[in-house]
């Protein structure tokens, strides 16, 4: 019985452990200076508009970018219009190791998998055609749709340690070289991207 109540005590204290430290890695969240270059490596309506005819509506774009203790970085973009069907979600990822970016980037795409499964009425389905689009160490692209329509587009990508996220309902593109010109720009542009803290700290 003792057996059993210490492995049940370091069970618990595992778990105490585990939620700390997801607590603390949150806590010890910074803001991040979403600079010239990290807006250009993130597509936004705006860059949308050039390929789409899509009215922009102000106070619908949200932003959110942090830097954490060991040196990571993230960067949300979204843009929701119901009443059009019209949405646009954009991350960035910087992982200083490139095993953390391999784990982003599977959860990027889990995630969307999941949403898609099961956050809506009409599940949306998830036809992969990598084929069509690839870049980096790897990627995936891939047309949505609901019963039987296509009626978005979804793409992921790791280069080393950073990763590319994009989810858009009501808007879609066909054609390869299409695809290519929308959305190789923004991936130009996160290579060159840098991650820091809005104090001037420089990171990668």
């Amino acid at each position: 019985m003792a057996v059993v109540i210490g492995l049940i005590g370091a069970a618990v204290l595992g778990v105490i452990g585990l939620v700390a430290f997801v607590a603390f890695f949150m806590l010890s969240a910074s803001d991040l200076e979403i600079s010239d270059e990290i807006r250009a490596a993130v597509l936004t309506v705006e860059d949308a508009e050039k390929w789409f005819e899509i009215e922009t509506k102000e106070n619908l774009e949200e932003w959110d970018a942090e830097r954490y203790f060991d040196g990571s970085a993230q960067v949300y973009y979204f843009y929701n219009d119901e009443e059009e069907s019209i949405y646009i979600n954009c991350n960035l990822t910087y992982e200083p190791k490139q095993s953390d970016a391999l784990v982003a980037y599977g959860i990027e795409w889990g995630g969307l998998k999941l949403a898609n499964r099961i956050g809506y009425d009409d599940p949306i389905k998830i036809d992969e055609q990598s084929d069509l689009f690839e870049w980096g160490d790897a990627s995936r692209f891939a047309f949505q749709s609901v019963d039987g329509e296509i009626n978005g587009m979804a793409f992921v990508a790791r280069k080393d340690g950073k990763v590319f996220f994009l989810d858009l309902w009501g808007m879609v593109l066909e054609d390869a070289d299409e695809i290519e010109e929308f959305i190789l720009p923004h991936l130009e542009a996160l290579e060159r991207a840098t991650f820091r803290k809005k104090s001037g700290e420089s990171g990668t």
